[in-house]
């Protein structure tokens, strides 16, 4: 599964790219598809199907929460940039309840008496990595 590193200041965010590799496709059809059980784990997941100019498609695939985290991301970053523009960000509270609901889950998994030492680290990494989106967003720890 791949993840999503994300570039909240784009310009010369793929300079590890040589520009003579890109392959730009003018009016490309963007598409997502939602896969319920995509994941080992059985949750949810989204392939994006890339299709190229020599007739072949990459497909890219990443979880559901990687994918809301960036979009989330994306929304803060243009509520700082676009203060007075609302028409189709998320507000500051949704951003909030989302990043807090999976924070407040992993610190129950981590809590849990009989979990395995692995467990209890994906669960630290997990918080961490919330509370980093979360601060990087709203400027706060979620207490």
């Amino acid at each position: 599964m791949q993840h999503i590193t994300l570039h909240l200041d784009g310009d010369g965010a793929f300079a590890d790219i040589p520009a003579s590799s890109w392959r730009h496709i003018p009016d490309a059809h963007i598409r997502i598809g939602y896969l319920p059980g995509g994941m080992h784990s059985g949750k949810p997941s989204l392939m994006i199907p890339i299709p190229l100019d020599d007739g072949t498609t990459v497909m890219a695939e990443t979880s559901v929460a990687a994918f809301m985290v960036a979009a989330a991301g994306i929304s803060g970053r243009r509520m700082r940039d676009e203060p007075t523009r609302d028409d189709d960000m998320l507000p500051v509270v949704e951003i909030a309840r989302y990043l807090d609901n999976p924070i407040t889950n992993w610190r129950a998994q981590r809590d849990t008496v009989d979990i395995p030492d692995t467990d209890r680290a994906k669960a630290v990494h997990y918080i961490d990595a919330f509370q980093s989106v979360r601060t990087s967003l709203l400027g706060s720890l979620l207490p």
